[in-house]
């Protein structure tokens, strides 16, 4: 009896191990309690990664065309599919000269023309006073706004914000010569403290030219300037009119048809509101302080104490799905959330396990990559229709859902 007491405590020993060896390629989010897990604890994929991965052999960013990327210095234009990463040339180069506050800024805006759509960037840096530099963006322009072929707009605050994430204080129409009008009406526009024109007196994001019946546009004309919480009212510009639609808004999230999606705020809560023939309804309503507690992206809100996903389309609050050392971006994508960062209690001197978690949004599930190297420290992160870009020694990588998905070793329930 004692013999076979002994066996029986061995054997059970012994199938734990095998039991924690062969699940410990993936955890559910709870901390490990030892934070000195051997490499062999994870099915790290960096050689299938790098396999799989593109490098764009310098750092993009994306425009609001799906797969388009561009580089600065030089400017290249990329498009990138499940077939992997394609050069684009420019269709024209147009030359712009607006003038913003009696400043005059020149731009040559290679543009190219991709599905339908165009689009083209260029910077410009000056030697004056108060208008040191700015970022060109040029589309095609919306028939609701104007008869002109082009519309540039122009951020005067930051040459490096990203163009889909940027508000527009500087709209013109362009013709086919470059000959450059302002959109809005320039007239009793006030000056900054800075000596700016006021910069949210009209302005444009590139999302809200996508709209279909009609373009919505911001102004903080009726509001005290408050550049970390400025209140706007919105605008709709349709058929030749233009009507203040929405008042006292924090800012604007999409426009379908006769919907328009936006923000409100104050100090304690924040909420997603639809407005379909001026009745407003909340969609959801949000404690915290937006402007303290969260970061605002184009489709989503992420509360930074915890990294929790607040979606536009819904209200939706999506928690982190497992447990993250660090989380340097999150994006999305369709029914995607996709977190790059560091793995819980994993990273020394010869083990630092990175993690790409993919989570659908759809049916709750998440996948998980583990590498030791495949993104740099706080990779910037953008999504399109056939997969990542990320960043790796400071260039930009691209690497497909296929080829993601193949990696993965397995799946948080």
């Amino acid at each position: 009896m004692k013999k076979r007491t002994v066996f029986t405590i061995v054997f059970a020993f012994a199938a734990a191990a095998l039991i924690v060896g062969g699940f410990s390629l993936f955890h559910r989010g709870e901390k490990e309690k030892d934070a000195e897990t051997p490499k062999s604890a994870y099915d790290l994929k960096d050689e299938a990664y790098s396999a799989a991965a593109q490098s764009f052999g310098e750092k993009v960013y994306p425009s609001d065309i799906d797969g388009l990327y561009y580089s600065l210095s030089p400017l290249r234009y990329y498009l990138v599919s499940q077939n992997g990463i394609e050069q684009v040339a420019p269709t024209k180069t147009l030359k712009v000269t607006p003038k913003v506050a009696g400043v005059t800024m020149q731009f040559d805006i290679p543009y190219v023309s991709i599905s339908g759509d165009i689009f083209g960037v260029a910077q410009w840096r000056g030697a004056g006073d108060v208008y040191t530099e700015a970022t060109a963006v040029l589309k095609r322009m919306p028939k609701a706004l104007a008869k002109e072929e082009f519309l540039l707009l122009l951020n005067t605050e930051s040459a490096g914000t990203s163009v889909t994430e940027s508000r527009y204080s500087e709209a013109f129409c362009v013709n086919g010569s470059g000959e450059c009008t302002c959109l809005f009406d320039p007239r009793n526009r006030p000056v900054e403290q800075s000596g700016k024109l006021r910069t949210d007196w009209d302005v444009l994001t590139l999302s809200m030219l996508k709209s279909g019946s009609g373009i919505p546009s911001l102004t903080g004309r009726n509001y005290s300037r408050d550049e970390n919480a400025q209140v706007f009212d919105l605008r709709l510009t349709k058929a030749g009119s233009t009507d203040i639609v929405a008042r006292g808004i924090r800012g604007f999230i999409s426009a379908e048809q006769s919907k328009l999606r936006f923000l409100r705020a104050d100090n304690e809560k924040w909420q997603i509101v639809e407005s379909v023939g001026g009745k407003e309804t909340v969609v959801a309503a949000i404690k915290g302080n937006l402007t303290n507690e969260y970061t605002l992206y184009s489709r989503f809100a992420r509360r930074n104490s915890d990294d929790t996903v607040v979606l536009f389309e819904g209200g939706r609050e999506v928690p982190l799905p497992c447990a993250f050392k660090k989380v340097y971006a999150i994006e999305d994508f369709g029914t995607k959330l996709i977190y790059i960062g560091k793995e819980e209690n994993r990273d020394g001197k010869d083990f630092k396990v990175q993690k790409l978690v993919m989570y659908d949004l759809v049916s709750g599930r998440s996948t998980a990559i583990y590498a030791n190297s495949i993104f740099d420290e706080e990779s910037s992160l953008s999504l399109c229709a056939s997969g990542v870009v990320s960043e790796m020694n400071g260039k930009s990588v691209f690497i497909s859902y296929n080829s993601l998905e193949k990696m993965a070793v397995d799946v948080i329930k």
